[in-house]
């Protein structure tokens, strides 16, 4: 939006460093704002929480630095776990997912498992001892989906959906998928 004529002093961009740099769960952020907004973005940031670890701080200054191209790299790493781990659900029974353009999440509907969502979790955790979030958690549209992480190694992936096969031919009654 900066780039466009007159759109400086009316644009604030507000981020995080979550996915842009793998710095899930540090609660790391930043704003962009006309001059005359930071003073009441620093306020409403001083009542709304506190500072920041300082090793966060260090790990975000080397990542928007990036001499090695990490970045890429990163994105490129996702982006196979995604394709694998995508693949991997859809060839499940029930599971039908589509591959996200941005996220490491992976949405997936589970309306022909003929189950709910919070079936479809809880069986998960308990008998495949791996926690997804059914979806109506991001709000009612979400109520036939399920969500996974995908942030984790291509072989924890693996291993993921090979549990997911086998908690879902329980279920249903027939053998895994391999």
């Amino acid at each position: 939006m900066l780039r466009y004529p007159g759109m400086a002093e009316r644009t604030l961009i507000i981020d995080g460093f979550s996915k842009s740099f793998a710095m899930t769960g540090w609660r790391l952020g930043y704003a962009v704002a006309p001059p005359e907004v930071m003073g009441a973005l620093a306020m409403m940031a001083i009542n709304s929480y506190t500072c920041v670890a300082e090793f966060a701080q260090y790990a975000a200054i080397d990542a928007l630095r990036d001499r090695e191209g990490n970045t890429a790299r990163m994105v490129a790493e996702f982006a196979r776990r995604r394709e694998q781990f995508v693949h991997d659900l859809n060839t499940i029974s029930g599971f039908r997912s589509q591959a996200p353009e941005g996220a490491f999440y992976a949405w997936v509907d589970i309306r022909k498992t003929g189950m709910t969502a919070e079936e479809v979790c809880r069986i998960l955790l308990e008998d495949a001892g791996l926690a997804a979030i059914p979806g109506a958690a991001f709000g009612p549209s979400g109520k036939d989906f399920v969500r996974f992480s995908f942030a984790s190694s291509l072989a924890n992936l693996r291993e993921a959906a090979e549990r997911i096969a086998k908690a879902s031919a329980a279920w249903q009654g027939t053998s895994a998928a391999k």
